[in-house]
């Protein structure tokens, strides 16, 4: 009894699962120019209401590190030239565990590091003022 109840499991599995691959959705977003289907990217067109832009990376994925303006000390690397931009960049040899920590005010970010000299950057991210 136990190998004809299995095999009906089986079969009402397959039935179910072979019922969810043929079915396709779309959803209707609304902007300015009205209702636009979105099934793929070739089905948007933009319109004089929707101006489409190239992306553009934001700051910190382009970020660099500058070893020639970094200080330097005990085996870490901190390099501060790019804080008009929004972040630090840190390179660190050690076989000790590392950590970095950006504070600003009351809140504080922690963050590993590698001590393989591997350059981590790091996001300014609690607006204008004093870090440390």
């Amino acid at each position: 009894m136990h190998a004809k109840q299995g095999v009906c499991l089986l079969l009402a599995a397959c039935l179910l699962l072979g019922g969810c691959g043929g079915t396709t959705s779309t959803r209707t977003l609304t902007d300015a120019g009205g209702p636009v289907s979105q099934n793929s990217a070739a089905d948007i067109t933009p319109t004089p209401e929707t101006e489409l832009t190239l992306y553009q990376a934001p700051p910190l994925a382009s970020a660099e590190f500058h070893a020639d303006q970094a200080n330097s000390e005990n085996g870490v690397q901190l390099d501060l030239s790019a804080l008009d931009e929004g972040y630090v960049a840190v390179a660190a040899t050690s076989e000790k565990r590392l950590k970095f920590q950006v504070v600003k005010d009351d809140k504080k970010y922690n963050y590993d590091i590698k001590g393989d000299g591997t350059v981590s950057i790091f996001p300014l991210q609690m607006g204008n003022g004093t870090y440390k």
